[in-house]
């Protein structure tokens, strides 16, 4: 055997151990990720089946209307978390053995997040009552609720630097605490205090959640080589806009609905109607584990130029597969489902229960083909999540004549949402290839 082919043979043995411990990374990862939203998504259920059995249709509707609001203010947040996992997932897969940059974007955002989230919380006391009278509820149900956003703000960079260095045991623990908190707190407070209570256990729980991620992440935050990586804020620009944008529109698929529907319609329809969500928002709930799982694998693949299409496609083929499965079972099983969670009260909403699971299922492949998008740091997704954001919005305003209706339109949108996208991204990918081979 002659040097070269030697050689040959040894990078060849060592791309396929990379790919081999590559593959048994991502899948240990997603298993992981997936055991601990599946935990949250229960721990979420127990917690709204605990409250819409405790309080009238009408009161679990304006309680779960007012933190789909905040939801949608926070949810930006996440943004800056995929852009600390972004940085640290470059750094290890560089091998420069350094997160110095990451560090240092993990400890500015934690500040920066802060501050902003007291600024947020100020103006949305200053505006309670006008929120409170738009979704029926009491101006110091508003205060309550504020106070939790500069923490749910700080708490998406402790995430995104788990995320980024692949500490999924850790990752995995902070997102079961948050909904586990939640649940503590509630259950002592919302019989006391009915809303009140669920919303002040929510703004406690999102507190102790945030110092418990503080503390895990304590060295990373406080590390002695700030001095090795200034945080030049330009080249992060586009995975920021981006970002927001991301965050933004899928936010507002999420909540807008619920929002919308608690101001136009009868409040125990709303209240049913909040209840979906709930049950809906598991099929989606899911998708964020695992791509949270498989994010850092894809950012790791494009730092060394090779296809990110194997990941995306096993990992939507999945997620097809759950949806159509769930939405078809919950569909067929929405009475009992629905007594079960909230109680007879909530029965109403079985014609449709199915119908709006569909449509979180199919947010969930529109989320993986965004997320895989932006890792590429480029603005070209603006062109499609503003127009999205912008459809949503009017199609809601505009089509609200019956529940049905408002499910109907909001599926249909989302499923050309995911067609555009996936388009887009075979198109992009073919033409990435194509120069990596030139």
């Amino acid at each position: 055997m002659t040097a070269k082919t030697s050689i040959h043979a040894g990078i060849r043995s060592l791309s396929r151990s990379r790919l081999t411990t590559d593959t048994k990374k991502i899948l240990t990862d997603n298993l992981l990720a997936t055991f601990a939203t599946t935990i949250a998504g229960l721990l979420g259920f127990f917690l709204q089946a605990l409250v819409s059995h405790t309080l009238e249709p009408v009161k679990f509707g304006a309680a779960f209307a007012l933190i789909s609001f905040y939801s949608i203010i926070v949810r930006p947040a996440a943004t800056v978390g995929r852009l600390v996992a972004w940085r640290t997932s470059s750094e290890v897969a560089s091998d420069k053995g350094s997160k110095a940059e990451g560090n240092t974007v993990l400890r500015v955002t934690i500040k920066w997040l802060l501050i902003i989230g007291v600024v947020l919380s100020g103006l949305s006391i200053l505006a309670g009552k006008t929120i409170g009278g738009y979704i029926h509820l009491t101006t110091t149900d508003i205060i309550l609720a504020s106070l939790s956003v500069p923490f749910l703000l700080a708490f998406q960079p402790l995430l995104g630097a788990l995320q980024g260095d692949r500490r999924f045991k850790a990752w995995s623990s902070l997102n079961i605490v948050l909904p586990l908190s939640y649940v503590l707190l509630v259950v002592v407070l919302v019989f006391p205090f009915g809303v009140a209570g669920v919303i002040g256990g929510v703004t406690l729980g999102s507190a102790i959640s945030f110092f418990i991620g503080l503390y895990i992440l304590r060295r990373s935050i406080w590390s002695t080589d700030r001095s090795k990586a200034e945080l030049q804020l330009g080249k992060y620009l586009p995975f920021l806009t981006t970002g927001l944008a991301t965050t933004l529109t899928v936010g507002v698929f999420i909540s807008a609905d619920v929002i919308v529907v608690q101001h136009f319609f009868n409040r125990t329809i709303a209240g049913q109607y909040a209840i979906v969500a709930v049950i809906g928002n598991a099929l989606f709930s899911v998708a964020g584990g695992v791509l949270s799982a498989t994010f850092p694998s894809i950012v790791a693949r494009q730092t060394r130029h090779q296809s990110t299409v194997p990941i995306l496609l096993g990992t939507l083929s999945v997620f097809i597969l759950v949806t159509i499965t769930g939405a078809t079972a919950i569909q067929a099983l929405g009475e009992p489902i629905l007594r079960i969670v909230g109680g007879t009260k909530y029965i109403g909403a079985a014609s449709f229960i199915g119908w709006y699971s569909l449509g979180m299922g199919m947010l969930s492949w529109a989320t993986i083909l965004i997320h895989t998008q932006q890792a590429r740091n480029r603005m070209h997704l603006l062109w499609i999540l503003l127009p999205a954001l912008a459809a949503r919005i009017s199609l809601l305003l505009l089509f609200h004549r019956s529940i049905m209706m408002v499910v109907t339109v909001s599926d249909t949108l989302v499923f050309l949402l995911c067609i555009v996208l996936f388009i887009t991204y075979m198109l992009d990918e073919a033409k990435l290839q194509r120069g990596a081979r030139l």
